[in-house]
């Protein structure tokens, strides 16, 4: 296909996936310094984070925030793709969900589900958005 651009998805998948990665990475140190602040040991602060991860609260925190970054994916396909942005955008949301199913955790299917159903969508808006067509003015 004419419209699909390569570099446009490699680029919003690898923005999908770093943004995801860094800020979990963050989000980890971030938890352990503050638990070692109040004196918890890091082994068990790290051993706390894990159980956290795998409770309702961390399975939608998870996925609020991969989806996000799926959207930031999306609008980045849909920035450097100047024809056919929704497309690249949708291509990097079906990305999305491959490497959801290969790196995911299914502890809760309905959380999984969700993710699912909602990465290309998510995708399309974050492309959506770059249009610029939803503006008022």
């Amino acid at each position: 296909m004419k419209s699909l651009n390569s570099r446009a998805i490699i680029f919003g998948c690898l923005a999908d996936i770093a943004g995801t990665v860094l800020f979990s990475l963050a989000f980890g140190i971030m938890t352990t310094i503050r638990a070692s602040l109040r004196g918890v040991d890091a082994e068990a602060a790290s051993r706390a984070l894990i159980d956290w991860s795998s409770t309702t609260h961390g399975i939608a925190f998870s996925l609020f925030f991969g989806l996000f970054f799926t959207g930031v994916g999306g609008y980045v396909a849909a920035r450097i793709a100047k024809n056919g942005t929704l497309l690249n955008s949708a291509f990097v949301g079906s990305m999305g969900i491959f490497f959801g199913l290969v790196f995911m955790d299914v502890s809760s299917i309905i959380m999984t589900l969700i993710s699912l159903a909602l990465s290309i969508p998510i995708a399309l808006f974050g492309g959506y958005l770059y249009t610029g067509s939803w503006k008022l003015y």
